[in-house]
């Protein structure tokens, strides 16, 4: 009897293998804190209780998710609002499919034993900036709303290196650093920072980072599944901050916890960003959505408005 018990049990195992739909993901980064609830689906088996079988992939640059999916190359990819918008101007055949961060991360950041304690503070400084179109748009659109002509500011592209530009006083202040995690990074250092917030200061509230799809190829099955999945791995962070660090970081060490300092420095991040998490990432906010479309319009980002419509594939 325990023989013919054993026996069945391999071959539900294997007929449940079988069963899996395959999605490939393309994260829009290496794995790291922001990834925390598709991380979390995979530790406690949320995405095989949905029937589905995730592999991620980790690009060299921030823009190849959108290409991969595009070309058929990934099934969904993480990417951000402001990008998304700008890729399907361009044509690029995606749709948003789920949300991920719910709510801005960007912001300008300057050390807070600097003379700058408003972004008013800035007229006649240096800010450096990761340059893109939607990015430049926010930052002069912030510095407009405080009484500030973005030519009066000395705004230097200085790319991915945020955090040495401004240890190194090459500028006076940098946007494009993310809210949960180069602050942190920077205060586990024993530097005290001061963020200004673009939601706060003239732009409308975007998503940090949605999950997109190929409209011509999307399964709708697998991504409700999906979100549900991930749905689920939000409400355990939420539920079980530390334990959540804990079981991911052993299973990601050489992402999360290569080293003791690194461990340390990612558990702040990874509980910071807790908050951030859309609990319900299978909604969209149409009209949020469509105010701040609006805002790139007026930017000049946008050269036409995208229909809410063709932005969900609906």
């Amino acid at each position: 009897m325990k023989r013919i018990g054993l026996m069945l049990l391999l071959l539900s195992q294997i007929v449940s293998a079988q069963g899996m739909d395959k999605i490939t993901l393309a994260l829009d980064w290496y794995i790291n804190p922001d990834h925390a609830p598709i991380l979390v689906a995979f530790s406690q088996g949320y995405f095989k209780q949905q029937g589905l079988e995730v592999t991620l992939i980790s690009p060299v640059q921030s823009t190849e998710p959108a290409q991969l999916v595009a070309a058929g190359q990934a099934d969904l990819g993480i990417d951000y609002q402001p990008s998304v918008l700008v890729e399907m101007a361009a044509g690029m055949p995606l749709i948003w499919v789920g949300t991920l961060v719910n709510q801005p991360l960007n912001c300008i950041v300057v050390l807070a034993n600097s003379p700058i304690h408003r972004l008013a503070d800035l007229k006649g400084r240096s800010i450096g900036y990761s340059a893109s179109p939607s990015t430049v748009a926010m930052l002069n659109s912030m510095l407009s709303f405080n009484h500030i002509a973005p030519n009066s500011v000395n705004q230097i592209s200085i790319q991915m290196d945020l955090s040495q530009a401004l240890l190194s006083h090459r500028v006076d202040a940098v946007d494009g650093m993310m809210r949960n995690v180069e602050p942190i990074q920077l205060q586990n250092m024993g530097y005290a920072t001061r963020l200004f917030f673009p939601e706060e200061n003239g732009v409308p509230s975007y998503d940090e980072l949605v999950i997109i799809a190929n409209k011509n190829t999307v399964n709708r099955s697998e991504v409700a599944r999906f979100n549900k999945a991930l749905a689920e791995g939000v409400a355990y962070l939420q539920a079980h901050p530390n334990l959540s660090w804990t079981q991911v970081s052993a299973n990601y060490k050489a992402d999360l916890a290569p080293n003791a300092q690194m461990a340390a420095a990612n558990k702040a991040i990874w509980l910071n960003s807790i908050q951030y998490f859309d609990a319900n990432p299978a909604r969209l906010d149409a009209m949020r959505y469509q105010k701040f479309e609006g805002f790139m319009l007026r930017e000049g980002v946008l050269k036409q408005a995208i229909p809410i419509d063709a932005y969900k594939g609906g």
